[in-house]
């Protein structure tokens, strides 16, 4: 079966508030079990962010739903450089419905497409990964205290 491709919407997606925006498809998503608010411990190399996993700084890579059942995937990494605080946390919100977006029509319109078949079809197949901005945890002097006993419970 061939997956369908919507390359303006695709086009979109990918610059989304003018964040990175990766295409993940839907069933190596499922296959990552991120059905609770529990933080789990996932492998990086089973994502579209693996090339981190190849740069020797990887430290953690989990995700959970947040309280309102959105998935979060974050990302630890070590950098020397930041001296004090050596732990770099990147976070990348999983977009797992689109069309159940309230600006799902406006999508529409800023892609330069329409919401036909093949559309549903690319977005029924895929979750899109966005990176967030770095927030005021970015920058962190340990690995917060349930990524450690998650690391240390493998």
């Amino acid at each position: 079966m061939t997956m369908a491709d919507a390359p303006r919407s695709r086009a979109y997606f990918e610059r989304i508030e003018g964040q990175t925006v990766l295409t993940m498809p839907r069933h190596d998503w499922d296959h990552l079990e991120v059905d609770s608010t529990s933080l789990i411990l996932i492998d990086v190399s089973d994502t579209p962010m693996q090339a981190i996993a190849h740069t020797g700084s990887l430290i953690a890579c989990t995700a959970h739903r947040t309280t309102s059942d959105y998935p979060i995937i974050e990302i630890y990494r070590y950098d020397a450089k930041d001296a004090s605080t050596p732990i770099n946390k990147d976070m990348y919100s999983v977009l797992e419905d689109i069309p159940q977006r309230h600006d799902f029509q406006s999508i529409i319109i800023a892609a330069s497409t329409k919401d036909d078949s093949n559309l549903r079809q690319y977005l029924s197949e895929n979750v899109f990964l966005v990176k967030c901005q770095p927030g005021d945890d970015h920058w962190l002097e340990d690995l917060p205290g349930e990524v450690r006993a998650l690391i240390s419970s493998t």
